[in-house]
């Protein structure tokens, strides 16, 4: 996963982490940490059965991948617009991305030397990353397990990998950023499909940035007021949102029929909520939605999960739940003006993730960088 920065997402480096997690009954933790330890340590990648079974895991993973286009247009297209905005959008890309299936179906055709070769290095990167300096642990457990977990944690998994892996990595992570992926303002991405996915997205402010909140809050009315109306009730489509991100902020809809339509709506919303077009009352059921999210049962495992992965406190938590009790319509529509009104200085970057056909003329007339992909 790639985390951005909390305070600066825009140009501070993001963090990346592979996550590997599991459950298990109080009885069964030195088992589960041993299976652990074994998976981390002593896989064989490249050994006969292992390679039938990598074989087999980038195929079924790189149908599954084409299959869901479809039904994750959004997301794909989402992800795309993100790429360059933030440190982190570029990794969001290669992880989970339309970069990510085109590369999982070129591997999924490969040779055998070329599966080889990946093994090889998925055996370099198990061995360069998998040591326990490199190893951040979090555990939810009863508090009077704590003692005995700790325990185990030590003898079946921390003191195993430090013996198996004793040995200095003949290798070393490099510390060049990776090139830039070039993402047109305008593109077009055409499938075989029969309907279209349509995001745009603008730089936006950090998770910790005092303008945070009011635009969650504003992306919640300009869904709810606005593009619910215009998007999903007159243009058709099957349904519609916009988004406040951590240094992004999207509009999008979903199995949309009515592009060109979908793409004024956009520009109406940002208008709509620059001139103050909603209510108080608004507000309030604006801030009724976020707070269900907000609010919303959280298991103690997913509660360790965010602060764990994130770093957000139950301070910093309760600071943004005063912030949003705080908002009033005028820091709202001060925000809108601010952040996506007509003044505000911001690039836009449009991606469509859509049906290949007869009528991509019509976007390549009004400058998009269409591209063609064909069904694997």
């Amino acid at each position: 996963m790639a985390a951005p920065s909390l305070t600066d997402a825009a140009t501070a480096p993001s963090t990346q982490s592979l996550l590997l997690g599991s459950m298990c009954l109080p009885h069964k933790v030195d088992e589960t940490l041993a299976l652990l330890h074994e998976l981390l340590a002593d896989t064989q990648f490249q050994s006969a059965e292992n390679l039938r079974q990598l074989r087999l895991i980038l195929q079924s993973s790189a149908a599954s991948a084409s299959s869901s286009i479809s039904s994750s247009g959004a997301a794909l297209a989402g992800t795309r617009s993100r790429v360059g905005l933030t440190p982190a959008g570029l990794y969001d890309e290669l992880y989970s991305g339309l970069t990510q299936i085109q590369q999982l179906q070129t591997w999924a055709a490969g040779s055998d030397d070329e599966l080889r070769r990946i093994a090889r290095v998925l055996q370099d990167i198990a061995a360069l990353v998998f040591r326990p300096e490199n190893l951040r642990l979090s555990v939810v457990t009863e508090d009077k397990l704590r003692p005995q977990v700790a325990r185990s944690l030590e003898s079946q998994l921390l003191q195993p990998l430090a013996a198996s892996a004793s040995a200095p990595p003949a290798l070393t992570l490099g510390a060049e950023p990776l090139p830039p992926l070039a993402v047109a303002p305008l593109s077009y991405l055409a499938f075989p499909m029969s309907v279209n996915f349509v995001v745009e997205t603008q730089p936006s402010v950090s998770f910790a940035h005092e303008d945070h909140v009011a635009l969650t809050v504003l992306a919640q009315l300009m869904s709810s007021c606005f593009l619910h109306q215009q998007v999903r009730e007159q243009g058709g489509a099957y349904g519609s949102g916009v988004a406040q991100g951590e240094g992004s902020f999207s509009l999008s809809s979903h199995y949309d029929p009515n592009t060109f339509k979908t793409l004024e709506a956009y520009a109406g919303a940002r208008r709509w909520a620059a001139a103050g077009g909603f209510s108080d009352r608004d507000v309030q059921e604006a801030l009724l939605s976020v707070f269900a999210g907000v609010d919303a049962p959280k298991t103690a495992a997913a509660r360790g999960r965010m602060g764990f992965l994130r770093g957000i406190t139950n301070d910093m938590r309760q600071r943004r739940r005063e912030q949003y009790l705080a908002l009033r319509r005028q820091d709202l529509v001060a925000a809108a003006q601010r952040y996506v009104g007509e003044d505000a200085a911001v690039s836009r970057t449009v991606v469509i993730v859509g049906k290949d056909g007869d009528d991509l003329q019509q976007f390549t007339a009004r400058g998009f960088d269409v591209q063609r992909f064909a069904p694997q």
